[in-house]
């Protein structure tokens, strides 16, 4: 957590710091084939192959739904993150001076 005596941009190094070490152990935790079970269990449980809404449900029901797809979506997106990276590098972009 960063501090409040940091500069900003210690503050800045902290939280990336911080976003890596999240998305490092999503990646831990979903690796291998236990992995694998936990997210077709999630998968399962948190509607990820079928609608949110269904017809005649209360808004609260859908909300409820949605919210629990939002979450297996944010583990999704960590996982993916990783794999584009892995798979497209950054390209490394110099900075020219003028003359």
């Amino acid at each position: 957590m960063p501090s409040p005596s940091q500069s900003p941009t210690e503050r800045r190094a902290a939280a990336v710091q911080a976003e890596t070490n999240r998305l490092a152990a999503i990646r831990r935790c979903f690796a291998g084939d236990d992995g694998a079970v936990i997210m077709a269990w999630l998968e399962n449980v948190c509607n990820y192959h079928v609608p949110v809404f269904i017809p005649g449900a209360s808004s609260d029901t859908t909300a409820f739904r949605d919210g629990r797809r939002s979450i297996l979506l944010e583990i999704k997106a960590a996982l993916r993150t990783r794999q584009d990276a892995d798979s497209n590098p950054p390209k490394t972009i110099t900075a020219t001076k003028k003359k």
